[in-house]
C-alpha cells in the first residue's frame, strides 16, 4: 500500500503529507486546515505550514535543494508571522473572550480608559461607601 492510497482518517493525514501525488497532498493539507489543530504544538504547525509553502508555493519541480526539518519549521514560522502581521486588530481578537485579552493588562493601565460611572457600574453601594470611608481616613 502506498501513502497515496491510505484512507483520509485524521490519524493517516500526517503520513499522507508525504504522498507522491500532488493532488493527494493538496487534499491532505486542505483537510488538515479544516481539523481542529489547537492540540498541535506550534512547532508542528510551523512544520506543516512550511511543507505547504514548499510544495505548493514553490512547486515540487523547484525543490532540488536540501532542507532539514528545522529549516521547514522555520519557513512555516516565518509564513505564520507574515500572516499574523497582516491581520487587523479586530481579526486578531476575533473569537477571544474578554478575560483572555484583559489578563494581559494591569488594571491601572486600563482604568483611565473608562468613565468614572463605568468604573463603578455593578458595584454594590456598600462597597463604594466602604471604599470612600477608607479614602477619608487620615493617612498615617
Amino acid at each position: 500500500m502506498s501513502l497515496n492510497e491510505l484512507s483520509n482518517e485524521p490519524h493517516n493525514l500526517w503520513l499522507k503529507c508525504f504522498a507522491s501525488r500532488k493532488k493527494v497532498k493538496k487534499q491532505v493539507f486542505q483537510r488538515l486546515e479544516q481539523l481542529e489543530v489547537a492540540y498541535l504544538t506550534k512547532e508542528l504547525q510551523w512544520f506543516i505550514k512550511g511543507l505547504m509553502q514548499l510544495w505548493f508555493g514553490r512547486g515540487e519541480e523547484n525543490m532540488n535543494f536540501e532542507l532539514t526539518p528545522e529549516d521547514v519549521s522555520e519557513l512555516g514560522k516565518q509564513m505564520g508571522e507574515i500572516w499574523l502581521a497582516n491581520l487587523t486588530v479586530d481579526e486578531r481578537l476575533a473569537g477571544l473572550e474578554p478575560k483572555e485579552v484583559l489578563s494581559h493588562f494591569k488594571p491601572k493601565d486600563m482604568l483611565p480608559h473608562f468613565k468614572p460611572a463605568d468604573r463603578l457600574a455593578g458595584l454594590e453601594p456598600e462597597v463604594i461607601e466602604d471604599y470612600l470611608k477608607q479614602l477619608k481616613k487620615p493617612q498615617k
